[in-house]
């Protein structure tokens, strides 16, 4: 599956996360969890972006989760990405040398990368 279907997919999980959490499932958070990491594996910048949302989910915060996760499928469905953008993905190929509206970050909003 090409990288871009890889990311439409796992915003398309990451909507059915913050559905689950508004209705306080937790049990079907943790599943949708767990499928959609062993399913987007092979993207690193994806499967960063699961591990933010597994931490923000054991903490059972509601209104962390949904915004989180509405947040994250946002940036997954209409990212913007260089030419030269490198297939794979690291916390350091994303430095400061690439201008911020082209970083792909692990948990939204945050300062650094």
């Amino acid at each position: 599956m090409s990288r871009r279907l890889v990311e439409l997919s796992a915003a398309d999980a990451l909507s059915r996360m913050r559905t689950a959490a508004d209705h306080g499932d937790w049990d079907a958070v943790d599943r949708l969890l767990e499928e959609a990491s062993r399913q987007f594996a092979g993207n690193e910048w994806v499967a960063a972006v699961l591990a933010a949302m597994k931490e923000i989910a054991e903490s059972r915060s509601r209104e962390r989760m949904m915004k989180e996760s509405m947040y994250s499928a946002s940036k997954l469905r209409s990212r913007l990405s260089a030419k030269d953008e490198d297939v794979s993905f690291s916390v350091a190929s994303e430095s400061i040398e690439r201008p911020a509206y082209l970083r792909r970050k692990p948990s939204q909003g945050k300062g650094d990368v």
